[in-house]
């Protein structure tokens, strides 16, 4: 539970400009509201994590 509160807090006071300047920073794509809602790239993460795990 403590994680999806830190997570939610994350969420609701972030500077917007600078997440996505740092989301496209980070990643090489260009941030599209779209196809990338807090759900949907958490669960993308998730599943890299998940698939690079399975390979070490």
């Amino acid at each position: 539970m403590q994680i999806r509160n830190v997570i939610k807090y994350a969420i609701d006071t972030r500077n917007e400009k600078k997440s996505i300047a740092n989301f496209e920073k980070i990643f090489g794509y260009k941030y599209d509201k779209y196809y990338f809602k807090n759900k949907i790239i958490i669960e993308e993460i998730a599943r890299v994590i998940k698939y690079d795990r399975l390979l070490v």
